[in-house]
């Protein structure tokens, strides 16, 4: 089992959903099929808090995952039926062909057993390794659901990268031929 949490503290969500995503760019430019989700946050003129996409990294596709509760709501603004719309296609679209899943966040409904937690659980039967982000509120649960297994790492490209190839068979992903269709060659 090849887990690996990105760790960051309170306010460092977005530098954390920034590198993943740089991450994903980079190896997928190197060959590597990646499967999972990444979040991108906007400013919204609203005074709410961002906008939240989640972007499939197989597909390309993005789901808006904020739920507006207005300027004055207080506390997460998740919604939930869009992650489990985002669950749902990343788990679609994987197979024993990917090289990695990319995961941005272990939060709180991944510690319930819902949300990423199904997708992680069908990469680990697939012995891909499972790069994902977690919040220092959520490191225990994370702890618990990971067990030795998985390993902690500081939100650091060289660091990050070095795991993602110690993780992955790397020749065979280094130089693997991966566009099968018009779109991965666009990617």
């Amino acid at each position: 089992m090849k887990l690996a949490a990105v760790h960051y503290d309170a306010g460092e969500g977005q530098r954390v959903d920034a590198l993943l995503s740089e991450t994903a760019r980079n190896l997928r430019s190197r060959g590597w099929r990646i499967a999972g989700t990444v979040q991108a946050n906007e400013p919204r003129s609203d005074g709410c808090r961002c906008l939240m996409t989640l972007i499939d990294l197989a597909s390309g596709e993005r789901i808006n995952a904020t739920e507006n509760r207005g300027p004055l709501a207080k506390g997460c603004h998740l919604d939930t039926a869009a992650l489990e719309e985002a669950v749902g296609l990343a788990i679609s679209s994987l197979t024993p062909a990917i090289d990695l899943v990319i995961i941005n966040r272990f939060g709180k409904r991944e510690a319930e057993g819902r949300g990423f937690r199904p997708l992680i659980e069908a990469a680990v039967e697939l012995d891909i390794p499972v790069l994902i982000g977690v919040n220092q509120s959520q490191r225990a649960a994370w702890h618990i659901f990971s067990g030795a297994a998985g390993k902690m790492l500081k939100a650091d490209a060289e660091a990050i990268r070095g795991w993602c190839e110690a993780a992955v068979d790397w020749p065979i992903a280094h130089t693997r031929i991966t566009a099968t269709s018009p779109n991965e060659l666009s990617r």
